[in-house]
């Protein structure tokens, strides 16, 4: 009965383990990670890279990366808060190394790139002003009384 008891506790433990698989190291996630983005699996490499968090493995070069994977879903399907979540993660990995240029300089290109798409999104809903009669015609100050 004890037995059996046992086997049922330690059933129990091994089915309430994390997701993570016991044959992928940390290594091999990571590894995993960087194939899926490089393929262009950019879902995928981020669930990866989520698992590799969730053990407790962090560096600004993985916060890095995420933040160019929600680059990547922000060009593709122009939803905001892919790239609000695209910024704080270049935030976060600038701040844990602030000799870590490459997060820099990818939030920087984000901003830029977001700035110049949001002009061109203004100049193209700008109204064209077609002139009126008394604006074809130069408007001289005034005459004052002096002058007449």
């Amino acid at each position: 009965m004890k037995l059996k008891f046992n086997c049922l506790i330690l059933s129990v433990l091994f089915l309430s383990l994390p997701a993570v698989s016991l044959a992928e190291s940390p290594k091999e996630l990571l590894k995993k990670a960087t194939l899926l983005f490089q393929s262009g699996d950019y879902r995928g490499a981020l669930k990866t890279y989520e698992k590799v968090l969730k053990i407790g493995i962090s560096s600004p070069k993985i916060y890095n990366n995420i933040g160019v994977i929600y680059t990547k879903l922000y060009e593709s399907t122009h939803k905001e808060e892919y790239l609000k979540k695209a910024i704080a993660f270049f935030t976060l990995s600038s701040s844990l190394d602030k000799n870590y240029k490459v997060a820099d300089k990818n939030l920087s290109e984000v901003l830029n790139g977001y700035l110049r798409e949001k002009l061109q999104e203004a100049e193209r809903k700008k109204p064209v002003k077609k002139p009126g009669v008394s604006e074809r015609f130069a408007v001289y100050p005034p005459i004052k009384d002096s002058e007449v």
